[in-house]
């Protein structure tokens, strides 16, 4: 996949499944990007602030060096679990 579509992907899924909500992390060494949004309970504060854990509706945030390749991790593993049903 090409990185413009990745995020058109990401974006027509979120719209679809998840009223539209997404959360994208940029950190000093990778990306992190899940369906739904933050739950703020779900945060802890460690050393360099807040770590997102968890997050709502589909509760898992996927790393990647770039923001595509977290998309993709979350793409991939969200197709897995509706090809299932």
């Amino acid at each position: 996949m090409e990185e413009e579509n990745i995020e058109k992907i990401a974006e027509e899924i979120a719209k679809i499944c998840f009223d539209g909500n997404y959360t994208l992390f940029r950190f000093t060494t990778n990306w992190q990007f899940g369906f739904g949004t933050i739950n703020p309970k779900s945060l802890y504060c460690g050393i360099g602030g807040l770590t997102p854990k968890k997050i709502n509706g589909y509760g898992k945030l996927y790393a990647g060096k770039t923001k595509e390749k977290a998309m993709y991790g979350a793409i991939m593993d969200f197709l897995k679990v509706e090809m299932k049903k």
